[in-house]
C-alpha cells in the first residue's frame, strides 16, 4: 500500500516536469507553415546532470517556452534573423547573480527547419563560504550548437515533439 501511494505521489509530481509553451505561445497541432515561416527545433537530450532545471527560451526577447530534460520542441517563427537565448536561475554560483543565460544567433529561411541541440555543462569548480565553513560545488553553465536532423534524431528521436506557435 505504501509503495503504491509513493508511486502515485511521485507520478503526480513529475507530471509538471514537461516542456511547455510560455508567454503568448500556444500549442500548434498542425504541420502546416505559412510561406514566410520556418521552424526552430530545439533538442534537449535526457541527461542526469541538471535534469531538474528547465531554462526559459526567448526568441528575439519574447518568451517562447521552457525546455525540460528529455524534450523536443518545435517553435514556428517568421523567417529572418533570430536571437535565441536560454535563461535559467542558478543558485550555486554568485558570479551569475542568480541568473545564467546563453544563446545563439541564427538566420531562419522560409520553409526551413533550424536544428539546435542543448546540453548542460559543468565547467568550473566553485568555492562558497557558508556560515564559516567552505562548501564547494560545480558551476552549471549550458551550451547550444546548431546541428542537422541526423544528430537531433539520434539524441531526441524517441521524444514526442511539442510544436509551438505565436
Amino acid at each position: 500500500m505504501r509503495i503504491s501511494l509513493f508511486v502515485f505521489i511521485g507520478s503526480l509530481i513529475l507530471t509538471g516536469c514537461a516542456s511547455a509553451p510560455r508567454g503568448n505561445a500556444v500549442i500548434d497541432n498542425s504541420n502546416s507553415l505559412r510561406e514566410t515561416e520556418g521552424v526552430v527545433v530545439i533538442c534537449r537530450p535526457s541527461v542526469l546532470v541538471a535534469s531538474g532545471v528547465a531554462p526559459d527560451v526567448l526568441i528575439n526577447n519574447i518568451l517562447a517556452a521552457d525546455i525540460s530534460n528529455g524534450s523536443l520542441v518545435e517553435i514556428v517563427q517568421p523567417a529572418g534573423k533570430l536571437s535565441i537565448v536560454f535563461r535559467h536561475s542558478t543558485f550555486n554560483d554568485p558570479m551569475y547573480k542568480g541568473k545564467n543565460s546563453f544563446g545563439i544567433d541564427t538566420t531562419l529561411i522560409a520553409g526551413q527547419k533550424r536544428y539546435l541541440v542543448m546540453a548542460p555543462n559543468l565547467n568550473s569548480f566553485v568555492v562558497l563560504p557558508i556560515a564559516g565553513f567552505v562548501a564547494s560545488g560545480m558551476s552549471l553553465t549550458w551550451q547550444v550548437a546548431e546541428a542537422d536532423s541526423n544528430v537531433v534524431r539520434q539524441q531526441c528521436g524517441s521524444f514526442k515533439p511539442l510544436r509551438i506557435r505565436f
